[in-house]
């Protein structure tokens, strides 16, 4: 028997990534990857069983004045995917901010436009389901932090000392959380799942990285300036309303991250995998 073919759109990010890893892990399912702007979307998707779309707001030209052109490439993804007759459509989406603060905090694009398109696909009778994933653990990879005398410095802009925040290791869970979605459809169908494994601020991820690495580690909340308009604004939501817009008696990881069956990489897992690339 033939395995069932998966097409990931967004191969070139960390998430397309990370769901073909899960995807050839799995051994159950072939997998059909492209980028985020595939030329003939119809020709892609024809002929697979299943999707894996996820857009990115800051590769789309001419941002931010093009903030629109993300939305409607999800709606696109949707919409051909349904016409071609895909069995499941799984969607990385993101909370509303907008809807989280009652209208406050408007101008977070790439959370709320992506939730606008989980929106549609849930409406759409699409067989679907949404996922989305907390802070990525991986942008301590990205903005490493810096070495100052003796010890290292993690920065990050609005973003006070003793705020929690959700996180998730993409290159370690993403892909494996998308292949249990897609190993019990009839389960996720219709739901959004949110995807974090550690809640934590920057001054316990500093004593984290001191513990694994032996070295000296502090946060210094950097200038407002660093973040651009787009980033201060989600800044400034997670410190209001968190990531997913935080009630007191949350937990991570959360109920339905728990029934996908998998075990989630703690912050001290995943620093230990990369401790190297702190020293």
């Amino acid at each position: 028997m033939s395995k069932p073919v998966v097409a990931v759109l967004g191969i070139t990010g960390l998430q397309g990534g990370s769901v073909v890893s899960g995807l050839l892990a799995s051994k159950r399912y072939n997998d059909r990857a492209s980028t985020r702007k595939p030329k003939h979307l119809t020709r892609l998707l024809y002929g697979a069983d299943f999707v894996f779309g996820v857009t990115n707001l800051f590769d789309i030209d001419n941002y931010p004045e093009n903030i629109p052109v993300e939305e409607g490439q999800g709606k696109q993804m949707i919409d051909v995917a349904k016409d071609v007759g895909i069995k499941f459509f799984v969607w990385s989406s993101l909370p509303n901010a907008a809807k989280v603060s009652n209208g406050k905090h408007n101008k977070v694009f790439h959370f709320d436009g992506k939730n606008n398109v989980a929106q549609y696909a849930l409406g759409s009778g699409l067989p679907c389901a949404c996922i989305e994933p907390a802070a990525f653990l991986e942008n301590y990879l990205r903005f490493p932090p810096k070495k100052q005398g003796d010890e290292y410095i993690i920065t990050m802009p609005l973003t006070p000392a003793d705020a929690k925040r959700e996180y998730v290791s993409i290159t370690s869970d993403f892909g494996r959380a998308v292949v249990a979605l897609l190993d019990d459809q009839k389960k996720w169908q219709g739901r959004t799942l949110r995807l974090a494994s550690e809640l934590m601020s920057q001054n316990e991820a500093a004593a984290i990285f001191a513990k694994v690495t032996g070295k000296r580690f502090k946060f210094v909340e950097a200038p407002a300036h660093y973040a651009n308009e787009e980033l201060a604004a989600m800044f400034n939501y997670f410190n209001y309303h968190g990531y997913y817009g935080r009630k007191p008696d949350d937990t991570v990881p959360f109920p339905e991250t728990k029934e996908l069956g998998i075990k989630l990489t703690s912050f001290e897992e995943w620093v230990e995998k990369h401790a190297d690339k702190f020293q």
